[in-house]
Order: C-alpha cells, then sequence, then structure tokens
C-alpha cells in the first residue's frame, strides 16, 4: 500500500456491484482491460471509462472470490462494507484513518470523531509522510472530504451537527467471520 491522493474517485458502489456480479464466476487475468471491453459500467466519456475501471480493477484485486462473490448477492450494507474494505485494502491513508482515529477513539470509549481530530490527523500525515507532503491545499481538502464520505459510506461514521459518530456496520456475520479469520490485525481493527 502507498499514500496516494483518491480525490478523483469515488465510492462507485453500483459499479463495484455491477463488476463482481460479472466476474464472480469468471478467472480474468486483465480485469482493467475486461471491464473497458464488456462495457459492464456506465462512463460519460473514454478518460470516465479509463479512470473507473482502473480503480475499480484495482479494489477488486484486493479481494478473494469469497468476498467478490458476497459483494455480488450480499445485502446492500454487506456490499457497501466490502466496498470500503476494499478501499482499505489498496489505499495506505484509509487505512491510518481506521486504525489511528476510529480504532483508537473506539478502543478509548470515546465514541466520535471531531472534525479537529480529523484536521489533526492529515496535519500529522503531512509532516510524516513525504507523499502527503507535496499535496496541494485543495488535494488536502478534497481527501478530508472523501475519507470523510467513504466511511460515511461504508458505515463506520454518521454524520452528526459538529462530529462524526462512530458505528460497526452490521453486516453478514460469514462475511465478518471470514475477514477475522483471514486478516489478522486489519479484521481486529475492523469490528473492533
Amino acid at each position: 500500500m502507498i499514500y496516494r491522493a483518491i480525490n478523483s474517485e469515488n465510492f462507485w458502489q453500483m459499479e463495484m456491484i455491477q463488476t463482481a456480479i460479472n466476474i464472480s464466476d469468471k478467472q480474468i487475468d486483465n480485469l482493467r482491460d475486461y471491464i473497458k471491453s464488456e462495457k459492464i459500467i456506465d462512463y460519460t466519456s473514454e478518460s470516465n471509462l479509463n479512470k473507473k475501471a482502473g480503480g475499480i480493477a484495482k479494489r477488486m484485486n484486493s479481494l478473494d472470490i469469497f468476498l467478490i462473490k458476497e459483494m455480488a448477492s450480499g445485502d446492500v450494507v454487506t456490499s457497501k462494507f466490502l466496498i470500503l474494505y476494499s478501499i482499505i485494502n489498496t489505499e495506505k491513508i484509509m487505512y491510518d484513518f481506521l486504525n489511528e482515529l476510529i480504532f483508537s477513539n473506539h478502543f478509548k470509549l470515546k465514541m466520535y470523531i471531531t472534525k479537529n481530530e480529523i484536521d489533526n490527523f492529515i496535519s500529522n500525515k503531512i509532516l510524516q509522510v513525504p507523499e502527503i507532503s507535496k499535496w496541494t491545499e485543495a488535494t488536502v481538502k478534497r481527501m478530508k472530504s472523501k475519507i470523510v464520505e467513504f466511511f460515511i459510506q461504508g458505515g463506520y461514521l454518521i454524520k452528526e451537527k459538529n462530529d462524526y459518530t462512530i458505528a460497526t456496520p452490521n453486516i453478514n456475520p460469514k462475511v465478518k467471520k471470514y475477514i477475522l479469520e483471514n486478516n489478522g490485525n486489519l479484521g481486529r481493527i475492523l469490528f473492533f
């Protein structure tokens, strides 16, 4: 995993689920090319298709066949969780946010995250990580927004008036058990 600005990516819930449905029973060597050639996702331009196909392929490649099938056939909460899980698996900043803010606050029995904590998290990353220190002010602002948006969509945060309540996604117990058994430390952090 590396630190990247993913401010041009979206959660892509519909596209991720459509892809999971389409590939759950296939062995595909180059998923990005397959997504583009089969036109299984909606797009507005060739550039938009390239961006979506690359992001979706990266996320899907972080999941095994069991999780892809669960995303394709599971309930909405579990599918959204698995999309966030795939993002956490591929984006270091997302993993750090989960571990250093959500898990840490929950561990301290502090069931919320403030906007100041989010600002401090990003400020610390700017000081600690050379890749992030190169981000523009606009990129930093957009990344804060994306990170929070993805964790809301994935079921970990609930927007309140001035802060965010920490939640635990109520996913399919079979998926939860599978992740806990196969993902060591990440499983522990995901399901605090």
